[in-house]
This record gives structure tokens, sequence and C-alpha cells, in this order.
């Protein structure tokens, strides 16, 4: 088993690239490995319901089906406070989704703490 994070750094903006964190977190636990997810830049955005809703990669699961999952199986979600105050994402975005906001020095302490690191 291994620690996997997978940053996101894409929002709607590009919908494949933004879905992929989550697919791969998906994939991960069906694998047996210990997926987390990082939210920085546009990707904060995903935390958003109404964006959740709306978003659709070109040949994988709507976005909230991914989302759904990722909570399902409890894979933490780590979003970007300096991302997230320029773009309008609140802590309400982050409830119920097990997000949490992270720091610089959290982001850094993660991707040391990881197995394998993959940035989309």
């Amino acid at each position: 088993m291994a620690r996997q994070l997978f940053i996101g750094t894409h929002g709607s903006e590009d919908p494949t690239k933004a879905t992929f964190p989550f697919v791969l977190a998906d994939a991960a636990v069906q694998a047996g490995h210990e997926p987390t997810i990082l939210l920085v830049g546009n990707s904060v955005v995903l935390m958003n319901d109404a964006v959740i809703d709306s978003v659709h990669g070109v040949g994988l699961a709507p976005l909230k089906d991914l989302v759904a999952k990722v909570i399902e199986h409890k894979v933490p979600i780590h979003v970007s406070g300096l991302s997230a105050r320029g773009r309008g994402v609140s802590e309400e975005d982050l409830a119920g989704k097990n997000a949490q906001w992270a720091t610089p020095v959290d982001a850094a302490n993660m991707i040391a703490e990881h197995d394998k690191v993959v940035s989309f």
C-alpha cells in the first residue's frame, strides 16, 4: 500500500484535468492505497456545490459522482486557504466533504510525507 498525494490545479475552466485528482483518488482506494487530495490555485472552486454539479470531464464520470465516492471513502481533501480567499471559497463550501484548509507549510509537509505525488 502506498500513500499517494494527488494535487489539483485546474478548476471548471478545464473540466477534464479538474476531475483527474478525484478519478485517481477513487482508483487508489480501490487498489488498496491511501490517497489524499490537495487542491490549489483554480482547483479550489471544485469545493463549491454548484461547480461540483456542473463539472464533467471528457470520457469521465461527472465530478459530483466522484466527489461522492471520495467522501464515502473518507479520502482527505486539503484546500489551499490562500487560493480559496481570492476565489470566494468559504468554510461552508468545505462542510460535509472531509475537507480542511491547508497552508503552504501543510502542502510542503504532505509532499514530503507521501510515497508518490502527482499533479494535474
